[in-house]
């Protein structure tokens, strides 16, 4: 009788080891899975700041040369109106 509770304790023993390590493996999976879309995801945001930053620079770069167009056009207009006095 005795024997036979033993071997039944460690069957039981040996199925919950069997479960513990699966689970284990589910999670060590779900960890790899979210540690490749955090990699993934660091990528495209060092993309995106860069594109961000290119952005930025070409904003700066045309708000000069509006400016610049833009003092251009009123002397322009000064001298056309300095010619017809």
């Amino acid at each position: 009788m005795q024997a036979t509770e033993n071997e039944n304790l460690y069957n039981r023993s040996k199925e919950y080891n069997i479960s513990l390590q699966q689970y284990n493996s589910s999670l060590q999976a779900n960890l790899d899975a979210a540690s490749a879309a955090q990699k993934r995801l660091e990528t495209e945001k060092s993309s995106i700041v860069e594109n961000l930053s290119n952005v930025r620079g070409h904003n700066k770069a045309l708000q000069e040369q509006l400016a610049s167009h833009k003092v251009s056009y009123l002397m322009l207009v000064s001298a056309i109106e300095s010619y017809h006095i």
